[in-house]
């Protein structure tokens, strides 16, 4: 995986997963996605997904996502295409997006598919343009500066707060 540390991107989307933990063991429970253009929001995709298998306690109580919420929900397979299609060819952006990128590429090359869009990783870039932070946890920097976030770790919530941060870096 190649990351970019482009600022100054005037379209692109941004996306967060949610799991059922680490690993490659670990699946996709939920995916929020934004996709900007010219520091607008001009598109949302929000899905819960069902992992076909139990949501494990712990990352229940971190997340919210319980099994009862996923069942019936399409599966990975059936929702990436969909989602693929959203991002299109834009650069796509995520807080720590080694992780988000593991579960997109592994998804993808099951289904056949590849994912050659540019990527983002606000870590990184957070680092760069706020050195000496204690911590560049997605919280942490929402809080410091001052964005508000009313679900986190809830994908569609994780992505407009990385959005938010991105554009703040980006100006």
């Amino acid at each position: 995986m190649s990351f970019s540390m482009e600022r100054n991107y005037e379209r692109f989307t941004v996306f967060d997963f949610e799991t059922t933990g680490f690993g490659e063991r670990a699946l996709i429970t939920e995916i929020g996605a934004v996709k900007v253009e010219h520091g607008e929001f001009i598109g949302e995709f929000s899905t819960l997904v069902d992992p076909l298998c139990p949501i494990p306690r712990q990352v229940q109580l971190l997340t919210g996502i319980t099994d009862e919420m996923v069942c019936g929900a399409p599966t990975i397979s059936r929702v990436l295409p969909d989602f693929l299609d959203f991002i299109e060819e834009d650069p796509i952006i995520a807080h720590n997006a080694s992780f988000d990128c593991a579960f997109l590429y592994r998804e993808a090359r099951r289904l056949g598919r590849s994912v050659p869009n540019p990527v983002v990783d606000t870590v990184r870039l957070a680092r760069k343009v706020w050195p000496g932070l204690p911590t560049y946890k997605l919280a942490y920097l929402t809080d410091y500066h001052g964005i508000a976030q009313d679900r986190a770790h809830r994908a569609a919530s994780d992505a407009v707060a990385t959005a938010k941060l991105y554009l703040m870096m980006h100006t």
